[in-house]
């Protein structure tokens, strides 16, 4: 028995000499994860368990576990060198199969994938056509193909003009080209940005700020390459004659385009009035309804869809509440929905909606009694005898005086008043036997067996901005006229858009170019540019790739742009020790593991990535000295117990 516990004992120490020696063979290896060797003793045991009088059998290797606390993190020159500082592995798909690494040395492959040195493909969150990050996984790829160029379409400007300029005498010249430039004396500031086409071919593009002699107005020119773009007036076509302005500006419009600053030097935004309008080629048969306004609705309103109703260039977005807290059957529709729909995007497009009291013109002088159904007003029944508009009118009061609306009378008009908040319906029957109803009308519209909305009225708080603009899909659906205008339109002050600019070369065209002004202010300060940017830029190479401690990967291209190209993937298992080695740093999923729980770097308990570093082994070598040192001792020790039985074996051998 003595041979066999020993023989156990040497079987144990040669395990433990085995995984120290392996640990420290793989001291250098990036991401190794240091074993170590666990044992149990044995004991022989009966039917009945084990004697309380057994000395036990030896011992036995229960486990060799890996320890996976993180290594020593350590920096490297490669981008493409990754660490994970915490919880987690990298994902790699392996000739159709997935294994599991903390090493993260990774490079680009022929096929442009990121691999390991094995050449499996590391895994992650893919992109859209945009370079959102979506949530699908999948074979990271790096293209080296150049970027596509991207087309100039907006423009930001935020600059300073000095107010205390003053005007030129020479006039600017319009129609300015390359070979025969504005001169100097005939403008008093200019600025200057690089744009692209859809080629990705380089113009320049140069504003040019001429000071008028109206104080707080300022004129601006455009020039491509050399060449004046500035949206010019033309020729009015026959039959449409152009806007009538009853209020400042006049109707003339101003050249060529036109900012305006209050007296605190901002720029008065959204001034769709200057100036009105730039004629053109516009419908065969336009409308355009007489000046002055207002803008009214009249008769039964229906709710308002998406794109329905479009003011100054702004589309009104039907409303998703219920602000109508008394008629409730045409809520969305009621003049009060319709114009707090307006007034929620007035920033926008600087025209007020407010509410007109409901009004009742009565032309027939037949009078008699009304029977419950002949006029419901908000629900209400008015019922009973009238002999004029003023018990008529009392009528009504009376009915209606607990629900918050008043009734005036003079003359032949009635009307009534709502508290704030509450549309007025009306509903008809019909012609009575008594009242002819058929001559009723509600602001225009027919008051016959329909309900019937108080009316909406456009205004411009802003006495700069004289100009409404109706248009959408289907504007009288909300009661109101649409004005058709011919030609282009400075839709307001803040926007500068050059439409017929042909890049030539090849490239796309007419290319739209949009000139943000917002930020331009007037002070007393000498001429200064904040920011100039636009958003388009030319064709680019592959320069660097970068990765952030979320695992984003950013391609960065020699036209200074940048594309995300993907988002590193790494997983945690509920039992780390349940992970089947496999070799060369990596594990396998197995039923003790669990399944991979796959997330972002930094997310929940999985830790962050770094770029340009490389985990180190956790092999401790001072320690693993000791364990060979210790299991040196228990084999010596072990072995002493085998001779000492050969010895005691010899002697009972040697009795005669």
């Amino acid at each position: 028995m003595a041979y066999t516990t020993a023989l156990s004992g040497l079987q144990a120490a040669s395990t433990s000499l085995d995984v120290a020696g392996n640990n420290i063979a793989n001291a250098s290896t990036a991401g190794f994860k240091s074993s170590r060797a666990e044992f149990g003793d044995v004991y022989a045991s009966s039917a009945l368990g084990v004697s309380a009088t057994s000395a036990g059998t030896g011992v036995q290797v229960t486990a060799i576990t890996q320890q996976f606390t993180t290594g020593p993190i350590n920096a490297s020159p490669r981008s493409l060198d990754l660490a994970i500082n915490g919880e987690g592995f990298f994902v790699l798909s392996a000739a159709g199969s997935t294994v599991y690494s903390r090493s993260g040395a990774f490079q680009i492959n022929k096929d442009g994938n990121m691999v390991n040195g094995e050449g499996q493909i590391l895994t992650g969150y893919l992109t859209d056509s945009l370079g959102n990050v979506t949530g699908s996984t999948g074979d990271l790829t790096i293209s080296n193909s150049n970027i596509q160029p991207k087309a100039t379409a907006n423009i930001s400007a935020a600059l300073n003009l000095n107010v205390s300029d003053i005007p030129k005498t020479a006039a600017f010249q319009t129609g300015f080209t390359s070979n025969n430039p504005p001169a100097t004396n005939t403008y008093n500031y200019t600025t200057q940005v690089y744009i692209y086409d859809s080629l990705g071919n380089q113009h320049t593009l140069q504003s040019y700020y001429v000071k008028s002699t109206t104080p707080n107005v300022w004129h601006v020119y455009v020039g491509i390459d050399g060449n004046d773009v500035t949206p010019t007036k033309q020729a009015v076509p026959t039959g449409i004659p152009p806007e009538n302005f009853n209020s400042s500006p006049p109707a003339a419009p101003a050249q060529p385009y036109t900012i305006v600053f209050n007296s605190t030097g901002a720029l008065v935004a959204h001034n769709t009035a200057v100036p009105p309008i730039y004629w053109g080629a516009g419908p065969a048969t336009p409308t355009i309804p007489a000046a002055g306004g207002p803008y009214d609705t009249a008769g039964s309103l229906t709710a308002l869809g998406i794109n329905d109703l479009i003011i100054n260039g702004t589309a009104i977005q039907p409303l998703t509440t219920v602000v109508d807290q008394y008629s409730k059957t045409d809520a969305g529709a009621s003049a009060i929905s319709i114009a707090q729909a307006i007034n929620n995007s007035t920033s926008l497009h600087g025209v007020l909606a407010t509410v007109q009291p409901t009004t009742v013109t009565l032309t027939s002088s037949t009078y008699g009694a009304l029977a419950a159904g002949d006029l419901t007003i908000n629900g209400v029944q008015i019922t009973g005898t009238c002999t004029d508009n003023a018990s008529l009118a009392a009528l009504m009061s009376g009915a209606l005086a607990q629900n918050n609306i008043t009734v005036t009378q003079v003359g032949s008009t009635i009307t009534l008043t709502a508290a704030s908040g509450m549309n007025i319906q009306m509903q008809t029957a019909g012609s009575a036997a008594h009242v002819n109803f058929t001559n009723f009308s509600l602001n225009g519209g027919s008051a016959v067996s329909q309900v019937q909305d108080s009316y909406v009225q456009l205004s411009t708080p802003n006495p700069e901005n004289s100009l409404i603009s109706i248009s959408g899909n289907n504007p009288g659906i909300a009661g109101f006229s649409q004005k058709i205008y011919a030609g282009i339109e400075q839709s307001n002050s803040d926007i500068l858009q050059i439409q017929n600019w042909l890049p030539g070369l090849g490239a796309n065209g007419p290319q739209v170019v949009t000139i943000d002004l917002s930020g331009v202010n007037q002070f007393n300060a000498s001429y200064s540019i904040f920011s100039l940017s636009q958003d388009g830029y030319t064709t680019g190479q592959l320069a660097g790739l970068s990765v952030d401690q979320t695992g984003i990967i950013t391609a960065r291209y020699t036209n200074s742009q940048t594309q995300t190209l993907g988002q590193i993937a790494i997983t945690t298992f509920s039992n780390d020790q349940g992970l089947q080695p496999i070799g060369n740093t990596s594990w396998a999923e197995t039923y003790s593991s669990g399944i991979a729980l796959v997330g972002k770097p930094g997310t929940g308990n999985l830790g962050n990535l770094k770029s340009g570093a490389l985990e180190d082994s956790n092999v401790d070598l001072t320690n693993e000295l000791v364990n060979l040192i210790v299991a040196q001792r228990n084999f010596q020790a072990n072995s002493q117990s085998i001779k000492t039985e050969d010895t005691m074996t010899n002697t009972i051998l040697n009795i005669r």
